[in-house]
């Protein structure tokens, strides 16, 4: 995905969920999520980016919003085929994945926000 850093742990489980995580903070990197993945891992499929401007991701021309991560959330999700994800935030997160679940319904199973 152009731009946004993406690390993936799993495989896709019998049912085919998606865990993805939107984030991890200002500034943050998906890693903040590592010791979670270990214990997710046999049964869901972790996608775990980084937001546009942190962690491992390119900071983009312009000005950085709400919409343009949420905008960069779901073309990564088109691009790896998630149809319908469990959706967790941290922090900055939190916001991020509130707006995809509003602005894509059909793409979030559940959120997790803490």
């Amino acid at each position: 995905m152009p731009g946004v850093a993406t690390s993936s742990d799993g495989a896709s489980c019998h049912s085919g969920a998606t865990l993805t995580l939107p984030g991890s903070g200002l500034g943050g990197t998906s890693n903040t999520f590592a010791p979670q993945c270990a214990g997710l891992a046999s049964r869901y499929r972790i996608v775990r980016p980084d937001l546009p401007g942190s962690g491992r991701s390119a900071t983009p021309e312009g000005a950085l919003s709400i919409g343009r991560f949420v905008a960069a959330m779901a073309k990564v999700c088109q691009v790896l085929g998630i149809e319908r994800a469990h959706v967790i935030g941290h922090s900055l997160g939190t916001i991020v994945a509130q707006h995809l679940a509003v602005e894509h319904p059909n793409l979030v199973r559940s959120l997790t926000l803490f």
